[in-house]
């Protein structure tokens, strides 16, 4: 299960946890794990540390909502209002924040699935097994992701160079 330390750190960071936060959560997900190995079905491990990992962050937002605070360290870059490098020769940085941009966006319950189809590369199947929600709302909510995904970029990239972000986004699997 170590294997998936770094997937869940960054599925944590992906739904807006700061560094140290997904830490914590990557942390606290294996130890719930190593707790219940006996509970986890050999080859469903990912879809069970998943779902973990959705719980602590939910739980890490309900706790920051209750204190009426967000925390404000390790923020996505800003970015500038529109790209416009015809090659598209970004950095890994800038990739990442457009992503992290275009994320905060979206409303909690679709970047949640966003997140775990379109980087995470899970199946719908096993998203709804992670987030415990029927099979069809994961259909319905990544279709809704998905357009709000290309609206965001579509305000924020100009379209000579979306595909091609969308192409190194998904090549680069960031982290």
């Amino acid at each position: 299960m170590n294997a998936h330390y770094d997937t869940i750190w960054r599925y944590g960071r992906r739904l807006g946890m700061d560094i140290s936060q997904a830490e914590d959560i990557a942390q606290k997900t294996f130890i719930v794990a190593a707790g219940k190995l006996s509970e986890i079905e050999p080859g469903k491990e990912k879809t069970y540390l998943m779902r973990v990992a959705s719980r602590q962050c939910s739980d890490v937002r309900q706790s920051a909502f209750s204190r009426h605070s967000t925390p404000l360290e390790d923020a996505p870059m800003s970015l500038a209002p529109r790209m416009t490098d015809p090659e598209l020769q970004m950095s890994r940085g800038q990739i990442l924040a457009i992503l992290d941009s275009a994320l905060d966006e979206l409303p909690g319950a679709l970047r949640e699935i966003y997140v775990l189809a379109e980087i995470e590369e899970l199946t719908m199947a096993e998203i709804a097994e992670a987030l415990d929600v029927a099979a069809g709302t994961v259909a319905s909510r990544l279709r809704r992701a998905r357009a709000r995904m290309h609206e965001i970029l579509c305000a924020m990239v100009p379209a000579e160079d979306r595909s091609s972000l969308l192409r190194l986004i998904s090549a680069e699997r960031v982290s």
